[in-house]
């Protein structure tokens, strides 16, 4: 059962969170959505005129029925592989021509995303998934203006295209996607902790590989500087990937040639270091040592190596 909205926002918005059961959806106000009221496409923000797709911008009530299939066509060889009668294309050009059906599911950054692009690669049969930049036209408003919480979440769909809000710690980026539905989805961090995220957040982050964690190292020590001529903010920023390429080439072979040494230097009877014969002694009631063993936070132990004389863990 939905529970009441707690997001502070101008206008009434739709939000679920990733405890509630995903085929209902929050809402406050049911005449937000009212076909008069909708975010349609002369309301959106700085949509007004522009046609991206038939349809308003409506709330997802109860499960996302998502887009719809597209009639992929078979092409021979390995998944996501080019057919042979396939030419180099220009990205300008990428949604004009059927060189690309059923070859891939698209990621992009804001930098490209907008509706209208979305659009165009799904009638070419080219699903996309990406974050998009508030100002773009045609989105729906409730979602650019809406305030939401930490860990909210807030969609609108327009036919084939869903377009999802969500509140992670401190950012608050929009999606658009012609390849998944609204809801959640169980994953685990490097860490191995289980996360609770937006199908369309882990999508993109599987669409996107390590587009997006390379742009985040480069980040921190950015070498682009605002210059009059575009051509030398190329060309620092070309430097930039070279440098950091080569550096993870450089840092593997380093790791690999690193694990081989010792294996390659050890002598074929070496002998194991057996047991230690050494014990650890427990210390008297109330007594506890600083564990000599290496924590990233301090440890006391009630028992001591008696060789040694140091506080260790057992």
């Amino acid at each position: 059962m939905a529970s009441p909205n707690t997001s502070e926002s101008s206008q009434s918005i739709d939000v679920f969170y990733p405890s509630l059961d995903t085929s209902e959806e929050k809402i406050t106000d049911s005449s937000d959505y009212d076909s008069s009221a909708s975010d349609s496409e002369s309301e959106d923000g700085n949509g007004e005129g522009i046609n991206i797709g038939d349809g308003i911008w409506t709330a997802i009530m109860g499960e996302d029925v998502g887009p719809q299939d597209i009639p992929f066509i078979a092409v021979p060889g390995p998944k996501h592989a080019h057919p042979p009668q396939a030419e180099p294309i220009d990205y300008i050009n990428l949604f004009f021509t059927d060189e690309l059906i059923n070859l891939m599911h698209l990621g992009l950054d804001n930098y490209f995303t907008s509706p209208r692009l979305f659009i165009e690669h799904f009638n070419s049969h080219t699903p996309a998934t990406g974050t998009v930049r508030k100002n773009r036209k045609g989105l729906p408003s409730s979602l650019v203006n809406a305030k939401l919480q930490k860990k909210e979440v807030a969609a609108r769909r327009k036919n084939n295209l869903l377009c999802v809000a969500y509140k992670d710690n401190t950012r608050q980026p929009i999606l658009l996607s012609t390849y998944v539905k609204a809801g959640f989805v169980d994953t685990k961090n490097s860490k191995g902790k289980t996360r609770n995220l937006p199908n369309i957040i882990v999508e993109y982050n599987n669409a996107m590989g390590g587009a997006d964690l390379s742009d985040a190292c480069l980040y921190k020590y950015l070498t682009e500087r605002y210059t009059i001529k575009w051509t030398h903010k190329l060309a620092f920023s070309l430097f930039g990937l070279l440098t950091k390429t080569s550096a993870s080439v450089v840092h593997e072979e380093i790791q690999a040639a690193n694990q081989l040494e010792p294996i390659i230097e050890a002598p074929e009877n070496a002998a194991q270091p057996g047991p230690s014969p050494c014990r650890l002694v427990k210390l008297d009631v109330g007594k506890r040592r600083d564990c000599a063993h290496k924590h990233t936070t301090r440890v006391r132990s009630s028992y001591q190596c008696p060789a040694c004389n140091v506080g260790l863990c057992p």
